[in-house]
């Protein structure tokens, strides 16, 4: 279980973040609240003090972006779910919560780990304390595997209790399993409220050795560049979009010093983020568009962010 003491939700939920190993934080989503606070799964240990994985990093997508990218086999369990008819009527119809996240281990790290939605259950029910029962299922995943017992429920939307109670995140469920001897590591998740009206959607790549934190920690660091802290609904895309083409082909090159399986996770997380960028648009005109867009911003000197560099 995990524990800490605060007076209001809204503290409580600040001094949750103050806990997180420094990251690095950008949005492309005019809706993701996390200028407030956070609400993304993340990864710990059961027990009385829940070490949580280290995120490295996050990257807001809009809904539209990664929806269109998201695992077949996830978006026929949303419409299953909640019985739209279409995942067009769902992005119209549902709030959508949609991003990219970075883990990276904590030590010598076990084969398995709790994925927590305990923040996502305070955030959506306005309680410090909730008790409540999600649906959420793992997709796609490369190199992980639900747990045998306790496992998150793989390929399908199934509903999954989250408590906080006394300051304490339980139950010991929700668990998957790494592939042992894996330097890299990937999945997507998706949760839902109770009343399927606000629905959670993350890509995860979690790099699972000391040797490959540090070296994703370093590429990170140094290709999205951190020009001021805090948040700022302000903010101009130009920037953003300018470091995450600094970072794609940089993801595709860092993949190069591993072996085969784990290059493949890398190099499909690039292959994600560069879709995500050129949603929408023809492929010759997308390729040109990434291209392009590196210069394009340069030039006209956009240098604002929504990254937060702690």
């Amino acid at each position: 279980m995990f524990a800490v003491q605060a007076d209001s939700l809204h503290d409580y939920l600040d001094k949750m973040r103050e806990k997180s190993i420094g990251e690095l934080r950008i949005s492309l989503s005019p809706m993701a609240p996390h200028n407030f606070y956070d609400i993304t799964p993340r990864f710990g240990i059961y027990g009385p003090t829940y070490p949580q994985v280290n995120r490295l990093a996050y990257i807001g997508f809009s809904p539209y972006m990664m929806v269109a990218q998201a695992p077949e086999n996830m978006r026929q369990a949303l419409l299953k779910v909640t019985g739209a008819d279409t995942i067009d009527t769902l992005l119209k119809t549902k709030s959508f919560y949609t991003q990219i996240t970075f883990f990276g281990n904590i030590g010598n790290p076990p084969q398995t780990y709790n994925t927590t939605y305990h923040q996502f259950a305070q955030w959506i029910t306005g309680l410090k304390e909730p008790s409540v029962n999600l649906l959420l299922g793992m997709f796609s995943p490369n190199g992980v595997a639900s747990a045998s017992s306790g496992g998150i429920p793989s390929g399908s939307l199934q509903s999954t209790n989250m408590q906080v109670h006394g300051g304490h995140w339980s139950p010991d469920n929700a668990k998957i399993t790494m592939q042992r001897g894996r330097s890299f590591t990937s999945f997507w998740s998706c949760a839902l409220s109770p009343d399927k009206n606000t629905i959670l959607i993350t890509y995860h790549l979690f790099a699972n050795s000391n040797e490959a934190t540090t070296a994703l920690r370093n590429l990170l660091n140094k290709k999205i560049k951190h020009e001021e802290k805090g948040f700022f609904p302000t903010t101009k895309e130009g920037f953003l979009i300018n470091n995450l083409c600094d970072l794609i082909p940089a993801l595709n090159n860092f993949a190069d010093s591993f072996p085969v399986a784990d290059k493949g996770v890398i190099n499909n997380t690039a292959g994600l983020i560069k879709s995500f960028l050129t949603y929408g648009q023809a492929d010759t005109m997308a390729n040109l568009t990434f291209d392009l867009c590196k210069l394009q911003f340069q030039l006209k000197g956009l240098s604002s962010s929504l990254i937060e560099l702690k």
